[in-house]
């Protein structure tokens, strides 16, 4: 995202700078050129400018229309969520709670922007090891899509699959299987078998069934999500690599080393072209050969491999002869 709206930057500012000369720092279009010109800063890589445009919406709205009133909600949630972002995480956790406190006092418990924040919030609970506490705002998220939009609605089949991340990292793997496998079918038959969000559910349950040993399933299934990714993105997209890398690994615990390693090597391909070298994704898979001419290295110590994955250590990916 990056760079992408990085021209719009001045003109979004000037409307914010011209429209509070002119109308006042509370006026409904200054209030909403600000939160424009924020999110075109977070966008281009400035958090700290955006956190404190941001705050400044925030002060602004809640002095002119009071804590209780739902524009000052939706400003609250804007200003926790760029908190979240700078990592200033109790901050975050009392912005949310504030925002979803007074979304439920103005709309209601089952309203899309208080479901928007517990959202927001279970993701901020999760990444602070918080995991019981994010299983419960994501299930209350669930309960009330699912009754409000139905089990097929693409919102209420995302927070399902996310209910199945949070389940399966505190080992909950039955449950979280059962929750993959349902995304899937609906997923498949609603919004069509290459759709990438079924391709994500699809890479996850994947991922589940390696961790917990069903490796002939995951494999397949693997190579099965590998091959729509290429037809939906084109094989060079960097989905596909991640994919293709995901595949390997479960190759690689079934013992097929050799079909790992080919497949981590067209992996890394596909990051180099589409991330580049630096990003942490490219350099994950690289690690990952590593560790398969590693393993390959014990198996056959005359095979030439540790000298192969010195030199991907050495230059982050030398020419590999194969």
């Amino acid at each position: 995202m990056l760079g992408r709206y990085d021209g719009a930057l001045p003109y979004a500012r000037e409307s914010w700078e011209a429209s509070g000369r002119l109308l006042g720092e509370a006026h409904p279009d200054t209030l909403l050129n600000g939160d424009t010109y924020a999110y075109l800063l977070h966008a281009n890589g400035d958090d700290e400018g955006a956190e404190a445009i941001y705050r400044a919406t925030l002060d602004a709205t809640r002095a002119t229309l009071g804590d209780r009133h739902p524009d000052t909600a939706v400003a609250l949630n804007n200003h926790a969520y760029i908190l979240d972002v700078l990592g200033r995480y109790d901050e975050t956790e009392a912005a949310y709670r504030q925002a979803i406190a007074t979304l439920r006092a103005v709309y209601g418990a089952e309203h899309p922007e208080v479901c928007s924040a517990l959202n927001n919030l279970g993701t901020m609970l999760y990444r602070n090891g918080r995991t019981d506490e994010a299983v419960a705002c994501m299930d209350e998220v669930y309960r009330v899509r699912l009754r409000t939009l139905g089990g097929e609605h693409p919102d209420t089949l995302n927070t399902l699959n996310n209910l199945a991340v949070l389940n399966a990292s505190r080992s909950e793997h039955s449950l979280a299987e059962e929750q993959y496998r349902e995304v899937v079918r609906v997923s498949e038959r609603t919004l069509g078998d290459a759709h990438p969000d079924t391709l994500s559910t699809m890479a996850n349950l994947a991922d589940l069934l390696r961790t917990t040993g069903k490796l002939d399933e995951a494999q397949s299934l693997g190579r099965e999500t590998v091959g729509r990714a290429a037809t939906t993105f084109g094989a060079d997209h960097w989905r596909v690599g991640d994919y293709t890398s995901r595949h390997a690994r479960t190759l690689l615990s079934l013992g097929r080393n050799a079909e790992a390693l080919e497949r981590f090597r067209e992996a890394h391909a596909i990051a180099s072209r589409a991330l580049g070298d630096q990003d942490r994704r490219t350099q994950d898979i690289r690690s990952d050969i590593v560790s398969t001419l590693g393993a390959m290295h014990d198996e056959d110590p005359e095979g030439g491999y540790d000298t192969r994955a010195r030199a991907w250590l050495e230059d982050g990916g030398a020419p590999d002869p194969g």
